[in-house]
C-alpha cells in the first residue's frame, strides 16, 4: 500500500462531543524511496500541522530531515503536498510559537534551526547553526504561544562528547527577538542518560523554561527537573518524590492550570518486557500517584516511544507503541496504543489504530499534536509488505475530519442558517446570520485545504441578525488568492457552513 491512489482508510466513527462531527482517518503521508524514521509533529491554531522526520538517502550520501505541511482538520479528499528537504541530519523536532513554527535537526555534533510562519512555509535563508559540546543523543523543544515578555522558544539537547564513555549533558539556548543564544550546560550525568524533555513554568512576565531529566544523583534513575530564573538563572535541581515510576524514556506536558503530565517507561528488566505509566502533578495537590498504563495482551509486553499532548479542553492525549511476545519470546504483536484522559478517567480510544496496522509492521517511534481547537493528530512510521517483498519504511498520520456536510447551500436544521452577499465577491462579503438566543459564536473561514485563514466573531451575541465583513485577508492581514472558501459558524450548540468564492 505504498502507491498514492490507494484507498484512505477510515477506521472508525469518533464523536468528540455531543455537537461534533468528526471521524478519525489514518492515511499513509510518505512516499520515500528509502526508509523514514523519527515523526515529530507540531500545529498551530491556524489549523495547519507540521510533520518532520528522517530519511534514509542514497547509501553512499548522508541521511536528510524532511518537512510536510498539512492541515490539522481533514476534509475527506486527500491530496498530500510534497515534502521538503530541511537540512541533512538524522531526526529533528519542531514546536510552533507566537513567531511561527521552529525545526531544530540533529546534525551530528551541530544543531541546525529552521523557520518557518503560521501557515508553515519555510524561510530558506533563515537558518540557524548552534554548535552543541559535543554529538548530539536527545533533544526536545518548545515554544511560547503568547505574547508574553522573553524568549519565545525554549530548546533543550542532550549530548556526549565521549561516546561509548564519559558523561552526558544537558544543554539548553533559547529565541527572542535578537535570534538565538549559545547553548550552556545546565545539567551533567555521569550514569544515566538524562533523555532532557522541556517544559514552561511561570515567571513573573512570561514563561520560565523548565527541563525534565533523569538523574542517578541518589544512587538510582530519578525524575528531576531544574527551572531558570530569566533574570537570575537557573534554580536548584528538584526530585519527583518516590515512587516515581519513570527509569526509562519519557514525554511531558505542561497544561494551562500548571498541571504537569508525564508519560514514561518503567524499570526496563533484561526480558524484552517493560512497562509505561503516567503521573500527574497538580497545583495545591502535588504529585498524584502514578498510573499503570501498560496495555497487557501476552506473557511479556514491552511499550516504547511514549508520548503525551494535552487540549485546552482538559484533556490529555497519550500515544505509544508496544511489542507483545510469548515466554519463548517469540514476536507475537505490534501495536499503537492510545489513550485519552477526561475528567481524571482513561479511555482507550485506540482500537481503529488496529484496523490501519493490521497489515503492515508499525515500528517503535511514534508523535503527537493537539491543536488549540482542540483537534489530534497521531504519527508514526510502518513498514508495508507488497506482493511479499517488504517496502521502504514510511509515515503514516491520522487525524480527525470533519464530517458536516459543506452544501452550496446553508445547512438546514440547525436552528442557525449562514448567508453571505453578494456571493461570489470581490473585494469584500457581508456574512450574516440570525440568532434565536444569546450565546457564544465563533466565526471563521477556512480553505479548500481545510485550514483555518481567518477568524471573523469570537463574541457573544444577542437576539436577532449579526453581520461580519470579511475582505479576504487572513489573519495577519495578508491578501489571501482567489477561489473556493468555507464559512462556518459555531452558535452554542448550532453550527452551520457556507461555501464562499472570492472571484478574480
Amino acid at each position: 500500500m505504498n502507491c498514492r491512489n490507494h484507498v484512505l482508510l477510515i477506521a472508525v466513527l469518533l464523536l468528540i462531543s455531543a455537537s461534533s462531527y468528526a471521524q478519525w482517518l489514518a492515511d499513509q503521508a510518505t512516499f520515500e524511496p528509502n526508509d523514514t524514521w523519527s515523526p515529530a509533529l507540531a500545529s498551530s491554531p491556524d489549523g495547519v500541522t507540521v510533520l518532520v522526520y528522517g530519511t534514509a538517502g542514497d547509501p553512499l550520501l548522508m541521511d536528510f530531515v524532511n518537512v510536510m505541511v498539512f492541515a490539522t482538520l481533514s476534509s475527506d479528499a486527500i491530496v498530500w503536498p510534497e515534502p521538503m528537504t530541511l537540512t541533512s541530519g538524522s531526526s529533528g523536532v519542531v514546536c510552533w510559537s507566537r513567531t511561527g513554527f521552529y525545526a531544530a535537526v540533529n546534525s551530528g555534533e551541530m544543531v541546525v534551526i529552521r523557520h518557518a510562519d503560521d501557515y508553515g512555509t519555510w524561510d530558506p535563508m533563515d537558518e540557524v547553526l548552534l554548535p552543541p559540546n559535543g554529538y548530539v543523543t536527545g533533544m526536545d523543544i518548545w515554544g511560547v504561544p503568547t505574547d508574553a515578555a522573553g524568549p519565545d522558544v525554549f530548546l533543550t539537547v542532550e549530548t556526549w562528547p565521549n561516546p561509548p564513555s564519559g558523561d552526558h549533558y544537558v544543554q539548553f539556548a533559547s529565541h527572542n527577538a535578537f535570534g538565538w543564544s549559545a547553548f550552556e550546560t545546565v545539567v551533567t550525568e555521569s550514569v544515566v542518560p538524562p533523555g532532557p524533555q522541556i517544559t514552561w513554568s511561570t515567571g513573573p512576565a512570561g514563561p520560565w523554561p523548565t527541563i525534565f531529566y533523569l538523574s542517578d544523583a541518589s544512587g538510582g534513575s530519578m525524575l528531576n527537573s531544574v527551572t531558570k530564573d530569566l533574570a537570575v538563572g537557573w534554580m536548584a535541581p528538584v526530585t519527583v518524590p518516590a515512587p516515581c515510576p519513570v527509569e526509562g524514556e519519557f514525554d511531558i506536558v505542561t497544561d494551562g492550570t500548571l498541571g504537569r503530565h508525564v508519560l514514561g517507561l518503567g524499570p526496563q528488566p533484561t526480558c524484552p518486557c517493560g512497562s509505561v505509566h503516567y503521573q500527574a502533578y497538580e497545583p495545591g495537590s502535588g504529585w498524584l500517584p502514578d498510573v499503570n498504563m501498560t496495555s497487557y495482551t501476552s506473557e511479556f509486553d514491552w511499550p516504547m516511544s511514549p508520548r503525551i499532548a494535552a487540549g485546552p479542553d482538559g484533556k490529555v492525549h497519550a500515544f505509544w507503541y508496544q511489542e507483545s511476545r510469548a515466554a519463548d519470546f517469540t514476536p507475537l504483536r505490534r501495536t499503537l496504543e492510545y489513550r485519552v484522559r477526561d475528567g481524571g478517567v482513561w479511555t482507550d480510544e485506540g482500537d481503529f489504530l488496529d484496523d490501519v496496522t493490521s497489515h503492515g509492521s508499525a515500528s517503535s517511534r511514534v508523535a503527537i499534536a493537539v491543536d488549540p481547537s482542540p483537534f489530534p493528530v497521531l504519527a508514526w512510521t510502518q513498514r508495508d509488505t507488497v506482493g511479499g517483498v517488504p517496502q521502504p519504511e514510511q509515515v503514516w498520520v491520522a487525524r480527525l475530519f470533519d464530517t458536516t456536510p459543506v452544501p452550496d447551500e446553508p445547512l438546514p436544521g440547525r436552528g442557525v442558517t449562514l448567508s453571505a452577499w453578494p456571493n461570489p465577491f470581490n473585494p469584500a462579503v457581508t456574512i450574516a446570520f440570525e440568532s434565536r438566543a444569546a450565546r457564544p459564536a465563533h466565526l471563521d473561514v477556512y480553505d479548500s485545504r481545510g485550514r483555518r485563514v481567518a477568524r471573523l466573531l469570537d463574541r457573544v451575541v444577542g437576539v436577532g441578525r449579526t453581520e461580519v465583513a470579511w475582505d479576504g485577508t487572513d489573519a495577519g492581514g495578508r491578501s489571501l488568492p482567489s477561489g473556493v472558501y468555507f464559512a462556518r459558524l459555531l452558535a452554542g450548540e448550532e453550527r452551520s457552513v457556507l461555501k464562499v468564492v472570492m472571484a478574480e
